[in-house]
């Protein structure tokens, strides 16, 4: 009796794996959304990393500190690494505070808004202040939706157990367009040029994540 249990293990242990496969539907369509959230979240983020010291230094320039061409200096160094970093931690700990707790496109949707409204609020240049405490909420946003990101590149709900590899790879893929998009457009363009074009990118992923309704 123990041999022909024995026999029988493999054939049960395959119906088990079979029956635990996941094949979704649209997965082209998945696949083109799941990336332009992606797509669009990396230049966000880091397109800030040049934004924010082009910002700085345009300050600098319009309140007459013509040194070095109004070049980031002194104190304002601490400043930007203080604005960078908390805001990181602080975002990735919400993240995983509310990750399970509040559905993806509640909390996708309500921060997409705030990205946007923060790059609208850059663009009528109320002030150092202000601009960092718009600079310090995209960075919060940024990091708070990175966790997403990764969730989404590893869930086979989403993508299927058997094509999780290959279009979760197409995915990543489009981190390495976006954060080139980002960066370029921080480096080659003048800030608040910059921040008008981030702003559309913004905009269009309200609508990206409210397309997004397979995602828990």
């Amino acid at each position: 009796k123990q041999d022909a249990d024995k026999e029988g293990e493999p054939a049960e242990e395959k119906r088990l794996i079979d029956q635990e496969k996941i094949v979704v539907p649209d997965l082209i369509s998945r696949t083109i959304k799941a990336s332009l959230f992606n797509a669009i979240v990396q230049l966000q983020g880091h397109g800030t990393i040049l934004l924010l010291p082009s910002l700085i230094r345009y300050s600098n320039t319009q309140h007459g500190d013509q040194v070095c061409g109004g070049a980031v200096h002194g104190s304002q160094y601490l400043v930007m690494a203080l604005v960078t970093g908390t805001t990181n931690l602080a975002g990735r700990v919400l993240a995983y505070y509310l990750n399970g707790r509040v559905p993806f496109r509640v909390a996708q949707l309500i921060f997409a808004i705030v990205l946007a409204a923060c790059y609208g609020v850059l663009l009528l240049k109320l002030g150092t202040v202000v601009m960092l405490l718009s600079i310090g909420l995209i960075k919060f946003s940024y990091s708070f939706t990175m966790l997403e990101v990764y969730l989404i590149l590893s869930d086979q709900t989403y993508f299927g157990t058997d094509t999780l590899d290959t279009y979760s790879g197409i995915m990543c893929t489009t981190s390495y367009f976006g954060t080139t998009v980002g960066i370029a457009m921080a480096a080659f363009l003048t800030p608040y040029t910059d921040v008008l074009c981030t702003l559309v990118f913004s905009v269009l992923q309200i609508g990206v994540v409210l397309s997004m309704s397979n995602i828990r």
